[in-house]
């Protein structure tokens, strides 16, 4: 297999995993269902906070769009490898890399604003830093 055709398989699977994580967030909110945390944080403290919605609309969706447009950009560069051009990689690298630096203030918001720590909300964080790694190492070997 080609390696921008494995780049793209791979970097489709995490943003399925981040597309269900972000899901979970928004399904549990939208219920008032309890957060069961992996690592013992308090989920409920972050994703109810008043820094859960960034210009008005809730991160978890912001999240969601995130994962399903970085998904739905690498199948189809896994189905039509004619779509693998230097200008879609680095618009994708652009999109990754403000994922990244958002994830990053959505951290900081959690240990100086909050001081309250979200499970899912780091795997989400760690999800956006693996496709920004996965999509830098896609434009380095163009």
């Amino acid at each position: 297999m080609n390696i921008n055709l494995l780049i793209s398989l791979l970097t489709a699977t995490a943003s399925l995993g981040g597309f269900f994580v972000a899901w979970y967030i928004y399904d549990r909110k939208s219920k008032s269902e309890p957060m069961t945390c992996p690592v013992g944080h308090d989920c409920h403290e972050v994703v109810h906070s008043k820094h859960s919605k960034f210009l008005g609309i809730r991160v978890e969706i912001l999240g969601i769009l995130y994962y399903f447009f970085i998904f739905i950009s690498n199948v189809l560069l896994f189905t039509f490898p004619n779509l693998n051009t230097t200008l879609v990689w680095n618009t994708l690298w652009i999109i990754s890399m403000f994922s990244v630096l958002f994830s990053l203030y959505l951290i900081k918001i959690q240990a100086f604003a909050l001081k309250h720590w979200c499970s899912w909300c780091l795997i989400s964080a760690l999800i956006s830093v693996i496709i920004a790694i996965l999509t830098t190492t896609h434009i380095v070997m163009l």
